[in-house]
């Protein structure tokens, strides 16, 4: 009777020691799944900057060598273009102004998520991050459709001295988050 206790007891450990172990490869299971769900989300695009001049630049961002996206930024100088409302006194507070150019060169739309901002030099007098609402506002769409260009003329910086302001754009595309410097420099 006691062999029939030690064997009952021994089972019932190994039962438990299966259970232990089938728990943790459920587990490991599940950080795989988890870690393979994050890496599909994550940047794995490349970004390359040819800069024109000391403010002027077009930055094309590749997937796996192919170029899906490019941006071109263009000095238009003290003043902005068009009859566009400022929310910024420009006469006032010397202000530089820009022409941004995003053309999708791929065969899906990429989205814009948010743009975070920061300066080089100082702290910044605006939010630091705008997310897809205001994105609108300003572009007028959060989505940049597939072998199309968006157009924003009057981007504006200024600073009490030469600066940068970073604005590191947040794209969706194709189940990835590509997050992009896309700089506007004070002078």
């Amino acid at each position: 009777m006691a062999i029939a206790v030690v064997e009952a007891v021994a089972a019932v450990v190994v039962g438990e020691e299966v259970i232990r172990m089938e728990k943790l490869f459920l587990s490991f299971i599940q950080i795989f799944t988890i870690t393979i769900a994050v890496w599909s989300f994550s940047v794995q695009a490349e970004s390359s900057t040819y800069w024109l001049n000391e403010r002027e630049y077009t930055v094309t961002v590749s997937d796996n060598n192919k170029p899906i996206l490019s941006v071109g930024i263009e000095y238009q100088g003290k003043a902005p273009k068009g009859n566009e409302l400022i929310k910024h006194n420009w006469k006032a507070v010397d202000t530089d102004f820009y022409r941004e150019t995003f053309k999708n060169l791929s065969g899906s739309s990429i989205g814009i998520k948010e743009v975070k901002y920061f300066l080089d030099h100082g702290q910044l007098h605006t939010p630091r991050i705008k997310g897809g609402k205001k994105i609108k506002m300003t572009y007028g769409t959060t989505l940049i459709k597939a072998n199309e260009l968006l157009f924003r003329n009057n981007a504006w910086v200024w600073a009490k001295r030469e600066n940068i302001l970073h604005r590191m754009f947040v794209f969706t595309y194709d189940n990835q988050e590509i997050e992009v410097d896309i700089p506007l420099v004070y002078f």
